[in-house]
């Protein structure tokens, strides 16, 4: 072969490999808008939720003390008609876990009670997904929660057990453990 055949070769090689990269690309930026588009379309999609956080928190036996703390801390009116929010929700046995008598001066202090359980409310609709790729959530009460990912989806230590339960004002993610700021 000649060496004006090689040169013209190696450039038909090169725009075909140029062609493919910019294929490539065009590719990606049009996976990208429409991974936005899907993600936009997801918030304005109508909900297959039951009830608010709230409904849902009285609705499931699993939730009963936490029904019951958020009536008794004065939390109940947000979590019926606010947010969106997303909610770290302590199941029962997660409340059981507390040591002795805890649950009942939490219950008698409703200022302390409120700064404990707005300590697990996050504003917005973060779904188990959106969590695990962070590293801290700002709380309703105020401090940032600590978000790890290591297999399983930790806040501030609580496995999520249970995530993405649908709510007409956002999420529940059910947690094995009662989360406790530090200012408390």
């Amino acid at each position: 072969m000649s060496a004006a055949s090689l040169f013209i070769v190696g450039c038909l090689v090169t725009m075909i490999v140029a062609a493919a990269l910019g294929l490539l690309i065009y590719a990606a930026i049009l996976d990208g808008r429409d991974a936005a588009a899907r993600k936009l379309a997801d918030r304005f999609a109508p909900s297959t939720a039951s009830g608010s956080i709230l409904d849902i928190a009285r609705e499931r036996e699993e939730f009963s003390t936490l029904a019951s703390a958020l009536d008794r801390a004065g939390l109940a009116r947000t979590l019926l008609d606010g947010g969106p929010y997303t909610v770290f929700a302590p199941s029962d046995e997660a409340f059981a876990k507390l040591p002795e008598g805890v649950v009942d001066s939490l219950l008698v202090s409703p200022e302390t009670l409120a700064n404990v359980l707005s300590y697990h409310v996050v504003p917005g609709r973060m779904t188990a997904a959106e969590v695990a790729a962070r590293r801290s959530a700002p709380t309703v009460q105020g401090e940032d929660l600590p978000v790890s990912n290591n297999g399983a989806i930790r806040v501030d230590g609580a496995r999520v057990v249970t995530g993405d339960i649908e709510a007409t004002n956002g999420l529940i993610h059910v947690i094995d453990r009662v989360l406790l700021p530090a200012r408390i």
